[in-house]
């Protein structure tokens, strides 16, 4: 059995109706972004097939679970008929075909009776991000340090991007001059998004990163943890074991 995805595009541009040959690059872009972001895994090898004679695009993959998964995300927009910023790129077939009076379909080879459809009757929304409360520790580069009237601290993370951190006007005199454009780890009480987006950040603690080797820290741990090791005759071989399964 084949397993595709499969976006269908009715409608008339200047006067004609649409087929894969009199689809302008910009707009099968569009349909490639979808597309993409439906199947929502970038290690997936995806082909892409359009079908003579009318505006049907075709993506195949090998993978039956991918199809099976992306059948629960189109199901999940119908349900809610909204989106997150994860398929935003479904807001843009929304206003296009509010616009210009075209119908998308949008179904998959195992729920080809189920499509989505995006039309001028349509009204799919960007939903509310769900937040929830979190203690995170931030680690990356200040940035930005001080401010005239809001006292913030902006951090480089290579998990959350750039986050904007309050704080109090003592808490950043508090920060050496040296720590500037260093990394640094941050305490912070916040609001956390299913995407991982963060918003309301305040500081309650400041940590000097030191990644540099202790070689005083390691004959200590060493000697905790020596004596949990008492029963086993060759502690190297015994890992490797484990390892190997």
């Amino acid at each position: 059995m084949k397993y595709y995805l499969e976006i269908k595009v009715i409608g008339k541009e200047n006067g004609a109706e649409i087929t894969p040959e009199t689809t302008d690059i910009t707009d099968l872009k569009e349909i490639l972004d979808v597309a993409t972001k439906l199947f929502n895994n970038s290690k997936l090898r995806i082909s892409y097939i359009p079908k003579k004679g009318s505006a049907c695009h075709q993506f195949h993959v090998q993978d039956k679970s991918a199809i099976e998964k992306t059948d629960l995300t189109i199901a999940k927009i119908l349900s809610c008929n909204s989106v997150n910023n994860s398929y935003d790129s479904i807001l843009k077939l929304q206003k296009k075909a509010k616009d210009k009076l075209l119908r998308y379909e949008i179904s998959t080879s195992l729920q080809s009776d189920k499509p989505l459809i995006i039309s001028q009757d349509t009204n799919y929304i960007l939903e509310d991000k769900e937040w929830v409360d979190a203690d995170l520790y931030l680690y990356g580069e200040i940035n930005i340090l001080g401010g005239l009237e809001k006292h913030k601290i902006n951090i480089k993370t290579d998990t959350y991007g750039n986050v904007e951190v309050n704080a109090k006007k003592e808490e950043i005199d508090g920060i050496s001059k040296h720590l500037y454009k260093t990394t640094i780890g941050l305490g912070v009480h916040c609001k956390l998004s299913l995407t991982d987006e963060i918003k309301d950040a305040t500081l309650f603690e400041i940590i000097e990163y030191d990644p540099k080797y202790d070689e005083q820290e390691f004959i200590e741990s060493v000697k905790k943890s020596t004596p949990h090791w008492a029963d086993v005759p060759d502690a190297v071989e015994w890992v490797k074991k484990l390892r190997s399964g």
